[in-house]
């Protein structure tokens, strides 16, 4: 999942915005839920074990609950009696959270390199 990821993975955002009891479920976008079902842990319990829990362990901890989330978001985009039918926002928030682009790397279309054949 990291290859090719020259801006490094931002756990610390992820945490505080998608695990942090005070920050998930906010925005609809709750990692947290998914850890503590890992951990056959009520919320409150996971939150406190995941706390304990060094650096690795945390991380891995968010990669899966990270991929279990965006499979949840493709289920809810083609259930129509989700609230989130038709809707992958969700999914770019998280992926942008975790994934951030370093400001340098942040082109507007009109900054975007163009490519053409050759021989065109």
């Amino acid at each position: 999942m990291l290859y090719g990821i020259a801006n490094g993975v931002d756990y610390a955002a992820a945490i505080s915005h998608y695990i942090d009891p005070a920050a998930a479920r906010t925005t609809g976008i709750d990692f947290l839920s998914f850890i503590a079902a890992s951990l056959g842990q009520s919320r409150d319990q996971a939150w406190t074990t995941f706390q304990t829990l060094d650096a690795t362990h945390q991380h891995l901890l968010v990669d899966k609950a990270f991929l279990q989330f965006l499979t949840q978001v493709a289920t809810d985009y083609r259930n129509a009696s989700s609230s989130y039918y038709l809707k992958y926002a969700r999914a770019y928030e998280a992926i942008g959270t975790l994934f951030p682009r370093a400001s340098a790397m942040r082109m507007t279309a009109a900054a975007a390199p163009t490519f053409r054949r050759s021989g065109a």
